[in-house]
């Protein structure tokens, strides 16, 4: 017997899932469909496909703890409409600051998600005023006043990404907190598609390294990793026990070499 491992990495996150499956060969359609439907629930299991999930290793695998966490806020009078045309704000919002950016020899990242909710204590929503949060990789010594400059609506909160007011110290906290908004009944008031946040297209996508290994092969994370989840459990697939881990944690960066006097 054979368990198939699948590892992400993205920047200091390594997430690991293994399952057991029989290795066939020249299979048949029906031997084909179960082991798909296995790999469908190891997807399921390691929920690397939400858009948490999957917007968590692209944050870590894009920026750093130098980069940006913005706020951009509308004045009474300023704000859109409508979800369409916040977004039409967003659009020239980030194509000016890219302009910038290429103008002075830089590069623009980013990731950002329009808000229009307001979330109680019970987690109800209902309707509250548009805003938008960014995560924007850092460039130059005047970013700042260039973003705030390029954006008339309302204000600008700009902090380094793990400085942030909303308490947000990982990067899972930060890619629950782009994503906590879902769909809510009526006309125009339905992010666009599944995806709640929208993202420039020169982000790196972490792939995952998929092998397959002896039963009995085990794997550790390093002593000084901090665990995030480590897990195992079993599943009966199409009259088949199938024995599952899911293993994600993160590795300390590297620390800064000292200074010479």
């Amino acid at each position: 017997m054979k368990k198939k491992r699948k590892t992400l990495e993205a920047g200091n996150i390594v997430s690991i899932v293994e399952y057991t499956a029989p290795i066939v060969r020249n299979d048949t359609p029906r031997q084909r469909a179960e082991k798909k439907r296995a790999s469908t629930a190891a997807q399921k299991a390691i929920n690397n496909r939400t858009a948490q999930g999957k917007l968590e290793m692209k944050l870590a695998a894009n920026f750093s703890k130098k980069d940006f966490f913005i706020t951009l806020t509308f004045a009474p009078g300023r704000e859109p409409k409508t979800f369409e045309a916040a977004k039409d704000i967003r659009k020239k919002f980030i194509r000016q600051l890219r302009d910038s950016r290429r103008k002075s020899g830089h590069t623009l990242t980013w990731i950002c998600s329009i808000e229009h909710l307001h979330t109680d204590k019970a987690g109800n929503q209902t309707e509250g005023r548009y805003h938008m949060h960014a995560v924007i990789n850092a460039a130059a010594a005047d970013d700042r006043e260039i973003i705030k400059s390029l954006w008339p609506f309302g204000n600008v909160h700009i902090t380094k990404l793990f400085e942030n007011e909303y308490h947000l110290n990982e990067w899972i906290d930060i890619a629950s907190y782009l994503t906590k908004e879902r769909p809510i009944d009526g006309p125009d008031k339905t992010p666009v598609g599944k995806q709640v946040y929208s993202c420039s297209r020169n982000l790196k996508i972490p792939k995952p390294v998929i092998e397959w290994v002896d039963e009995n092969d085990t794997i550790e994370p390093p002593t000084d990793a901090d665990i995030k989840i480590n897990e195992s459990f079993d599943r009966v697939i199409d009259g088949r026990h199938v024995v599952f881990r899911y293993l994600k944690y993160t590795i300390p960066e590297e620390p800064k070499p000292p200074q010479r006097e």
